[in-house]
């Protein structure tokens, strides 16, 4: 009988393992094709309905502040593909001031990608301001609420137009988020997805003082609360 060399060894050795490591492979895909493709999520169709009528619920008077609705523009309706969006312009008869409030869902979070400010607003002619940008993070009604703040021009030299936009993105695990980049983890988990996403912006003009700017922030946010806590709602963790 011929000795064993070091590589029939080897090779015996090998294939001893292989068979297990196969089982263990064929095991762990299968394990993860069943939680990523075969999942049970849910059928979302009556927590979007929610969220349309929370939305739509919203008072058009916030403490003092009267609510215009505005139009959509059609390209932004139409990047969106909304459950549900609202765009109102919020004045205060007795200071003059102003605040545009936009909150959004969307029944695919992917569909949320295109339109938040650091996309929107320069594809639309506005200019982001050097050194505008900042995290920002709101207490308000006991939600803590981390987002961005934003600032924007049009024209050159001088300035047509500035303006500052309060952002945060909501997704329907409970999270929310300071910009887009953290709702790809529900974007496309096949538990999530489905569920959507949402979006709250408020718009100020640039020569309003931040100590007003917060105050209006808060005045509008509460009121749009319910629908808020509404979108956080969609799935657990």
């Amino acid at each position: 009988m011929s000795k064993e060399t070091r590589v029939d060894r080897g090779r015996r050795r090998i294939g001893e393992w292989l068979g297990p490591l196969l089982c263990l492979l064929l095991l762990g895909g299968l394990t993860a094709d069943r939680r990523l493709y075969h999942m049970p999520v849910g059928d979302p169709g009556p927590y979007h309905a929610r969220i349309r009528a929370a939305v739509q619920a919203i008072p058009a008077n916030l403490d003092g502040w009267e609510g215009i609705d505005e139009t959509v523009p059609p390209s932004a309706v139409e990047l969106l593909r909304p459950n549900v969006i609202l765009g109102r312009r919020y004045v205060n008869p007795r200071t003059g001031q102003w605040a545009k409030l936009m909150i959004v869902h969307c029944r695919d979070a992917r569909d949320m990608g295109g339109h938040y400010p650091p996309v929107c607003y320069p594809s639309n002619g506005w200019t982001p301001d050097p050194g505008g940008t900042r995290e920002r993070t709101w207490t308000i009604g006991g939600l803590r609420i981390p987002g961005m703040e934003y600032a924007f021009h049009t024209g050159g030299f001088p300035r047509t137009s500035s303006i500052i936009v309060y952002n945060f993105i909501l997704r329907p695990d409970g999270l929310i988020e300071r910009d887009i980049r953290g709702l790809v983890e529900a974007a496309y988990d096949p538990r999530k997805k489905l569920f959507g996403a949402g979006q709250v912006q408020v718009l100020f003009e640039a020569s309003t003082p931040e100590a007003s700017r917060e105050k209006i922030f808060e005045i509008l946010i509460r009121g749009c609360l319910p629908a808020i806590r509404e979108i956080l709602s969609g799935v657990t963790q």
